[in-house]
Parts: C-alpha cells; structure tokens; sequence
C-alpha cells in the first residue's frame, strides 16, 4: 500500500494505492498528506492537513519536529488561507496565539499561555497595527491587570487593576507625559477615593473622598508656606484660612490646583466649581476584555 495524492493541480486529494492497483479516495478520515506529510526518514509526521468542516478543503495545518507538535495553522472563513497559528513549547503546550480576527491579512489579537492556560491577552482593536489593550489573567482565568491606550498614541495611559475578579484602583495617564496623574479607588464600580496630581509635579497631593458614589471630602497638600499664600491669594473673597504643618488642606467642595508639603490650610468656605480638579471626573468607562 503507497499514499498518493490524486486529482486536478491544485484540488489534490489524499489517497491509498493498493497492491493490486486499487486507488480509495482518504480524504474522508479527516487528514490529508502531501511532500511534508513525513520528515526525511519516511516515518515521522512532518505535517498533517485536516479537514474540519468536512467541506472537502483542508482548513488546519499541523507542522511536527521529531514527532512533535510545533504549530497549528487554521483557516476559519474557508478561504484557503491561515487566520490564526498557534505554537507550541517542546512538551506540545500551547504557548503563543496569533490571529487575524478581521481577516485584513494582519494579526490583531495575541494570547499568551502558561502551563496551557491563558495568561496575557494583547489586541489591536482599532487595526491599525499597534496593540491598544492588554489584560493579564490570574491561573483561575480571572483578570489581574488591564491596559489600555485610549488616545491611540502607542502608549498605554489607563491600568486597571483587580482584586479576585473585582475592580479595586484605575490609574490614568492624563496628559500623555508617561506618569500616572489620577488614581481612583473602587469596590466594583463604586469610587472610594480619587487622588490626582493637579500640576503634574509627579506627586498625587489632591484626594476626593466619597461615600455612596458621591464625593464628600477633599483634600490637598501644599509644599511650603509661600504656596499656601498663594493659594490663599486665589481664594475667593471671605475665605478664612489657618496656616499649620499638618501638611494638608480640607474642605467641602471642590478646591485649586497647588503644591504640597509641610503646610495646610482649612477652609469652611466653597471655592467656586468652575475651578475644581476631581469634581468633575466621572470613573472611567472602559471597553474591557475578557477571558477567552
């Protein structure tokens, strides 16, 4: 018994030649064969082709090393040409998926794997070449980090992080200088807490407190005691300031930008809303991923 291929160029299919001459058609068992069926010795597999549809066309490739699955290619809109290739480590474990999810010829989603299970996955939800959203996953398949680019720059300028499943602080770069300028603390979707760097000093001296999703408190930490002058030179007209090195400023309703330290000062007063910092930032709604 020999195996050939039999057919039109081009539409081969895989077939048994008999000792008697007799030729069955085996492209029925799922698998087809063609020069890199077998490696060089003639035993091993060197490749095989399967047809998953059953449309008569193969649509998965498997490429083998010294008997050992290497990669996979399929073809999931039947067009005769790969969309996805997944690789495999020396123990034939998945380790890295590559697709073309909008068969535009160009991957656009990669999912990395550990120990066979998902742990990292990167798209290019817009298609035009560069990741803009990235999610690390615990080994329960639950998110542990995600990134996002949000202003298309090649960057990623908001981190969200999560605790057994369950959003507990978003970070967000705001002015594309590559620092974090607002960190908001959640339970799920309710805000705790949001601390901003108003100034882009690199420290985070403005904190809003809520409670029931509705801010409560704010705080700020100024530098020395010519800022607290020069905040209280801003300050709308009747406002009573006290000087002190507790470090921060508190009050009810929203505040200036400044700069922080060993000086605070408190007022009861409203500073108008037009100039609040953290007021008037809602959390960040985000087109999340999920695990596959």
């Amino acid at each position: 018994m020999k195996l050939i291929r039999f057919g039109p160029p081009g539409h081969e299919r895989s077939g048994l030649l008999l000792g008697d001459g007799t030729r069955i058609d085996a492209t029925g068992f799922g698998e087809s064969w063609g020069e890199t069926f077998f490696e060089t010795d003639g035993k091993t597999f060197g490749r095989q082709e399967q047809d998953t549809n059953k449309d008569g066309k193969p649509d998965r490739w498997i490429q083998f090393r010294a008997g050992k699955r290497t990669t996979q290619l399929d073809d999931r809109n039947a067009d005769g040409r790969p969309d996805s290739t997944l690789f495999y480590d020396a123990a034939e474990s998945p380790t890295q998926l590559e697709e073309d999810t909008n068969l535009d010829g160009e991957n656009d989603k990669w999912i990395t794997y550990r120990d066979g299970k998902t742990a990292v996955i990167e798209q290019d939800r817009d298609f035009d070449e560069q990741k803009d959203l990235r999610a690390e996953l615990e080994p329960d398949g639950t998110k542990r980090l995600e990134q996002q680019d949000t202003d298309q720059d090649g960057k990623y300028d908001v981190a969200i992080h999560f605790e057994k499943g369950q959003r507990v602080r978003l970070e967000e770069d705001t002015n594309a200088d590559g620092k974090v300028d607002v960190v908001t603390h959640t339970r799920g979707e309710e805000i705790l807490r949001r601390e901003a760097d108003t100034d882009h000093d690199g420290r985070l001296e403005s904190v809003a407190f809520f409670e029931k999703g509705k801010e409560r408190r704010q705080t700020r930490s100024f530098r020395s005691a010519a800022s607290v002058l020069a905040h209280q030179a801003g300050s709308p007209s009747g406002s009573a300031y006290s000087a002190s090195t507790c470090g921060t400023t508190s009050w009810i309703g929203p505040f200036t930008s400044g700069v922080a330290s060993r000086w605070s000062i408190t007022s009861t007063n409203r500073l108008p809303s037009s100039r609040s910092s953290l007021r008037s930032r809602p959390l960040r709604t985000w087109r999340g991923i999920s695990s596959p």
